[in-house]
């Protein structure tokens, strides 16, 4: 026996592409902003956390910080990416 559901939501997945209205694009970018900027607040306050607590100078907070911004960036990315994707799900239409 095999099982249709998963099949049939894997298809339906595939075939329906919900538009992002305005009001979608808004909420999706409240949500970036809101999550992103804490991200960061606590990304930028390890790295000078980390350099301060080594005791590196100016230049040890930049190399730490750009070793800790690298995944940052990306995962900030991750976060709009997932924003905007559930913002377009079909199940969050009323």
């Amino acid at each position: 026996m095999t099982d249709t559901k998963s099949s049939d939501i894997a298809s339906n997945s595939s075939t329906e592409t919900a538009v992002l209205t305005t009001s979608a694009l808004f909420t999706a970018i409240a949500g970036i902003i809101l999550v992103d900027a804490e991200i960061l607040a606590v990304a930028g306050t390890a790295a000078y956390a980390l350099s301060t607590a080594i005791g590196t100078g100016p230049l040890g907070l930049a190399v730490i910080g750009g070793l800790i911004g690298l995944p940052t960036l990306w995962l900030c990315w991750m976060v709009a990416r997932l924003a905007i994707a559930g913002e377009r799900d079909a199940a969050n239409d009323l």
